[in-house]
């Protein structure tokens, strides 16, 4: 595997893989460290309860199989008590493995075998957007401009009168640009603490947010579904032409 170059951010974000391949965890040290991520391994899930209990990291990247348990398994187990960001990755490339994976909370999924580039750009996805030292974060897609830090959202220039759960959806995904979140993440970013909350109300909010954002709601461009699975925001494909 072949990574990019080191990511211009300030502070290296530390990856903990959880994997008992040794020649894949050496590859992924090489790829990791050459593109300026800081390093930790451990090979079975009792020691990866462990380290996140002792010295959590950034996120973490953990294997589908494990010779102690089930990744997917693992992920929920930390999802009750961590929002930490989790990458499976898996031989089992199926929709349905895929749709457990999310459904257990994991923030992506990367099917095997895989390119470095490809584990570089899906970590620099799950990984919150950084606030830079003016204070801002701005995400601009075409005509939309969200602003992170000012919880402001603008469509040609025209200033969006948003509810706080339609920002807190639209946070959520601005933070995690063009990769799909599901409708149980969006819910618990919304509507935190309500435990057993219909995930309808997403899709409620989802109608709501598109009448103000999309050109046409009846054929969205910005807030696209993955049907099954959750949404993602996307750049309109008129503005890639």
């Amino acid at each position: 595997m072949i990574g990019p170059g080191p990511s211009p951010a300030t502070t290296a974000p530390r990856v903990l893989v959880v994997n008992d391949e040794p020649q894949l965890v050496r590859a992924l040290k090489i790829v990791l460290t050459a593109a300026a991520y800081r390093f930790d391994s451990v090979h079975r899930a009792a020691d990866a309860r462990r380290v996140v209990a002792e010295r959590p990291a950034d996120v973490l990247l953990l294997d589908g199989t494990l010779p102690d348990g089930e990744g997917i398994e693992l992920c929920r187990e930390f999802r009750r008590f961590s929002a930490l960001p989790i990458l499976i990755m898996s031989a089992v490339g199926a929709k349905r493995e895929k749709l457990r994976a999310l459904n257990a909370g994991a923030d992506d999924y990367l099917p095997k075998p895989f390119t470095g580039n490809d584990l570089i750009r899906r970590l620099r996805a799950v990984l919150p957007r950084p606030v830079d030292s003016g204070g801002t974060s701005r995400v601009e897609m075409a005509e939309l401009v969200i602003d992170l830090a000012r919880r402001r959202v603008t469509r040609a220039g025209v200033l969006l009168l948003l509810a706080r759960t339609e920002f807190e959806l639209v946070r959520v995904l601005a933070e995690r640009e063009g990769r799909t979140v599901t409708d149980r993440e969006l819910l618990r970013a919304a509507w935190p603490g309500e435990r057993g909350a219909d995930t309808r109300r997403v899709r409620v909010t989802v109608a709501r947010l598109r009448a103000m954002l999309e050109p046409d709601p009846c054929r969205p461009e910005y807030l696209r579904s993955e049907p099954g699975i959750g949404y993602r925001l996307a750049v309109p494909r008129e503005a890639l032409r």
